[in-house]
């Protein structure tokens, strides 16, 4: 009796919990997003308050994928990104996919009413377990040629089946962004 009393409070408790992120999630967001940021997302928001990086072209002769191509909303295998949050594997409509070494510039001249780029940065669930894995890093710059390190200068190695990592970095002075997903020797 008091297991059942148990496990009818767990399944309350995660009802609600749905509940609550089907209330506070914009419908054109469809991915898992840390809790704080969950919260900051209004009910009624508008197209105007975000936009997806991945909607927006960037710099073809500063960006470069290792093997293959860039590919937008797609895995290289042609089927949506997934990747590990929180123990889980998630599908994203949205983002980015590029194979290590690789790097991703954008002009965000026509896009200063945006203060933050929030996003996941991890392996793919593809990803092959035999490599060394890779470190991620992100850049501002004001001038496209001077960059300023947004994210650790060490970055924890990620590896196949390693969690992906929830970033948010400050782009409301910059006018360039650049995503830099180094293979870490072997990839």
């Amino acid at each position: 009796n008091n297991s059942r009393l148990k496990y009818l409070l767990k399944v309350s408790i995660c009802f609600v919990l749905l509940l609550i992120f089907s209330l506070v999630q914009d419908p054109k967001i469809n991915a898992v997003m840390a809790y704080d940021e969950i919260k900051d997302i209004s009910v009624q928001s508008s197209e105007k308050e975000f936009c997806y990086l991945s909607d927006i072209p960037y710099v073809p002769n500063q960006s470069s994928a290792g093997w293959g191509q860039i590919s937008m909303d797609k895995a290289g295998d042609g089927n949506l990104i997934s990747v590990k949050v929180e123990g889980a594997y998630y599908a994203f409509e949205k983002g980015i996919w590029a194979h290590a070494t690789s790097t991703l510039v954008y002009d965000l001249t026509n896009y200063s009413e945006y203060d933050y780029f929030i996003g996941y940065v991890g392996l793919n669930k593809t990803a092959a377990s035999s490599s060394n894995g890779v470190k991620f890093y992100i850049y501002t710059s004001v001038d496209g040629v001077n960059w300023e390190l947004k994210t650790a200068e060490e970055p924890k190695v990620m590896k196949a089946g390693t969690d992906a990592e929830f970033v948010k970095v400050d782009i409301k002075n910059a006018k360039y962004l650049k995503l830099y997903a180094d293979s870490n020797g072997s990839n």
